[in-house]
């Protein structure tokens, strides 16, 4: 989604196509997940999630609850969001066609 992406003082600093912004990790992973909308192909690029490699469409950017709210059931969780996608490829032993994944949108990659 991103060309080049720094982490500057536990700040981010992205590179989209000839601009700079400057933001806290939370707000970069928002605006990655507000880049990606129903129907878009995504690709999993996390080389140490175990569906690495998968391949999709998003059907759905779903927020996450933040803590406070009465829809938390665990007081680790974080706000932020989840893109899910449904996978087109398979590596024949961690996904397969029709699975449907959720992930951070640090790990995937606009395709």
């Amino acid at each position: 989604m991103f060309n080049t992406i720094y982490c500057i003082n536990n700040h981010m600093v992205s590179k989209l196509k000839n601009s700079y912004t400057i933001c806290t990790f939370r707000q970069f992973v928002e605006m990655m997940a507000n880049q990606a909308k129903p129907g878009d192909r995504v690709k999993n690029t996390n080389p140490d999630c175990e569906h690495h490699g998968s391949e999709g469409e998003v059907q759905d950017i779903i927020d996450l609850p933040e803590r406070g709210s009465k829809h938390v059931k665990s007081k680790h969780n974080m706000p932020g969001k989840l893109i899910k996608y449904r996978v087109k490829n398979t590596d024949n032993k961690n996904y397969e066609p029709g699975d449907t994944l959720y992930k951070d949108p640090s790990q995937l990659e606009k395709q």
